[in-house]
């Protein structure tokens, strides 16, 4: 009897296998989302809130848009020195149209590496390691290229420099 205790206890043991709980690979993230990510892209679905200001000197000298947006509904609100509009983006009129224009440039300047993700219809070069024109050190150059349909700016590039951080 213990011979049979034994060779159960051996054979209970031996077929035990050691499971290695294996991870999904997850797919390496494109250089767009490196970018994204980097700024706090993962956080994004938490922002109830954004308040800018975008300053507009072709416009008037000294000139601003300040915005309030609000992502999950798309509302905005935009104050300039004379006016002041609020505005839901999915339902625009001649003049919040106007302004609507001016919402998607500024908030482009603003929110540029989540725009990365974001957009459709665009074109993200390989990464090129170049002086870049402002800072005189090598940096990592991307160019955004979007299409030639839709949009507001059709068929705009855009260089991005970055560093390997």
């Amino acid at each position: 009897m213990r011979a049979l205790t034994i060779c159960l206890c051996l054979i209970l043991f031996m077929s035990c296998k050691n499971q290695d709980s294996e991870k999904p690979v997850q797919p390496e993230l494109s250089i767009a989302q490196k970018i994204a990510h980097a700024h706090g892209y993962e956080h994004w679905d938490k922002v109830e809130q954004i308040d800018f200001t975008f300053r507009v000197d072709r416009d008037q000298p000294g000139g601003f848009r300040s915005w309030q947006w609000r992502p999950k509904t798309n509302d905005i609100t935009v104050m300039t020195a004379s006016d002041t509009l609020s505005f839901n983006r999915a339902d625009l009129d001649s003049i919040s149209a106007r302004y609507d224009r001016a919402f998607i440039n500024d908030k482009f300047w603003l929110m540029i590496p989540f725009q990365l993700v974001w957009d459709e219809g665009i074109t993200v070069s390989s990464p090129v390691k170049i002086i870049s024109p402002v800072q005189k050190k090598q940096l990592n150059k991307i160019t955004l290229l979007y299409s030639d349909d839709g949009g507001y700016t059709p068929g705009d590039a855009y260089d991005l420099f970055y560093n390997d951080e």
